[in-house]
């Protein structure tokens, strides 16, 4: 996990504490890891999360400024024993977000490893904490012509 506060080792033997990283801007964590796409294209996201207080996910696979969804008002109303899914292509169901930019739903992945940050919209809130997370290829993408080669 990435951010700017010290790490609570509360729970952590004593010998080799590391409280690191630190920096002054501690409103702000992030996750970071990778996903490995079998092939490129666009990628609802599907997870399980808890929240005790209404925050957002932001879904980015790059500088948070573009290509990147927000699934906004998340949820569980108990941090501890609840948890919720929350799905991207849902249309009806109880899984069903509104995400930020509007309809934007999919993260355009390429294929191989991609690098995701996920963070909180909210200063001083935080991120729900998540879980499980799935990255489901939109399989109804048109499919593109070679225009330049015309038969």
């Amino acid at each position: 996990m990435g951010g700017t506060g010290a790490r609570n080792d509360m729970m952590v033997p004593k010998n080799n504490v590391q409280k690191f990283p630190l920096a002054n801007n501690t409103s702000n964590r992030n996750y970071v890891f990778y996903v490995n796409a079998p092939k490129a294209g666009d990628y609802y996201i599907k997870g399980v999360f808890a929240s005790g207080v209404h925050s957002d996910l932001k879904f980015s696979t790059g500088d948070m400024s573009s290509n990147n969804v927000t699934v906004k008002q998340l949820f569980t109303g108990n941090l501890t024993t609840t948890l919720r899914t929350f799905d991207t292509s849902a249309t009806t169901e109880s899984t069903r977000v509104t995400t930020d930019p509007t309809n934007k739903k999919t993260l355009t992945l390429v294929e191989g490893l991609n690098k995701i940050v996920v963070s909180g919209t909210t200063e001083n809130i935080g991120a729900p904490n998540f879980g499980y997370l799935e990255f489901i290829l939109n399989e109804t993408q048109p499919e593109t012509t070679n225009v330049s080669n015309p038969s």
